[in-house]
Order: structure tokens, then C-alpha cells, then sequence
């Protein structure tokens, strides 16, 4: 079995994923009951130490574990300025061109809080104000 971790993506696309991943043949839930996946991402030499928190804090009787490598995109830095303030964006090369823009979302939280707004509010005019930036770059 292979697992791809995915850091960011909204609820809607997690649905999505999780429908075209059934329609596939991805199996039903364990023992027909609902599951929930824990996935602690750390250091190696961290892992006996955040295991036995797992082992005391919940109730389960066995913890999966498995050595993960990570690949990222290369990447630059950008702003964007919103109506409530600057938005940093991530921007990765996709390769043949094309490229990407992530929000950064501490940026988005803060504006919302400071200004007791909506984070969506923040996060779609930032998504709004990256597109006007750079027609070409898709929001990740």
C-alpha cells in the first residue's frame, strides 16, 4: 500500500479526492466502522518519544510506522496586498513553464483576527489578488 499525504487542500477537495478514490476501488472502512488517521509527521529521533504520548493518550493498542521521504517543488516567495493587508504567497515551478501559488495561511489568520473578518473573506480576495498577479498561475 503506498499513502500520499497532502498538507493542504480544502474540505471540498478532500470529498472529491475521497469519492474518485472509492469509485476506484479503495476499499470501505475497516470493519465498516468510521475511521480516523493520525498522522504525526517528525524527526526520527523524535518518534519513540511522540509514540508513547499516542500510546497514553489514546486508545489504541498499536502505532504504524514508516519512514517517509518528502519531494517539493521548487519555489520562490511573492506578496499580495489585500484590502485588509499583505498576503505572502509561496510560488512553486510545476516544470514546462507552468507554475503555482500557495497562500501563506498565518498571513490570512492574522488579517481575519485583526480585523474580525472571515478567514474565507482573506484567503479568497488573496486568491483573487494572486491570480491578478500573474494570470497564469494556478492556486494550489
Amino acid at each position: 500500500m503506498k499513502i500520499a499525504y497532502f498538507d493542504c487542500f480544502s474540505g471540498a477537495s478532500g470529498d472529491m479526492i475521497l469519492a474518485s478514490l472509492l469509485d476506484a476501488g479503495l476499499p470501505e472502512m475497516k470493519k465498516n466502522r468510521p475511521g480516523t488517521l493520525l498522522s504525526v509527521l517528525c524527526l526520527a529521533q523524535e518518534a519513540d518519544k511522540l509514540e508513547s504520548i499516542l500510546f497514553v493518550e489514546t486508545s489504541t493498542l498499536g502505532v504504524r510506522r514508516q519512514l517517509i521521504e518528502r519531494h517539493s517543488l521548487p519555489r520562490s516567495m511573492g506578496q499580495v496586498q489585500t484590502t485588509w493587508g499583505e498576503v505572502r504567497i509561496k510560488i512553486a515551478e510545476l516544470g514546462g513553464g507552468r507554475r503555482k501559488f500557495s497562500l501563506e495561511y498565518e498571513d490570512c489568520r492574522a488579517l481575519a483576527e485583526q480585523h474580525h473578518i472571515p478567514i474565507k473573506d482573506v484567503y479568497l480576495e488573496a486568491q483573487i489578488k494572486g491570480h491578478e498577479l500573474d494570470p497564469s498561475l494556478c492556486s494550489g
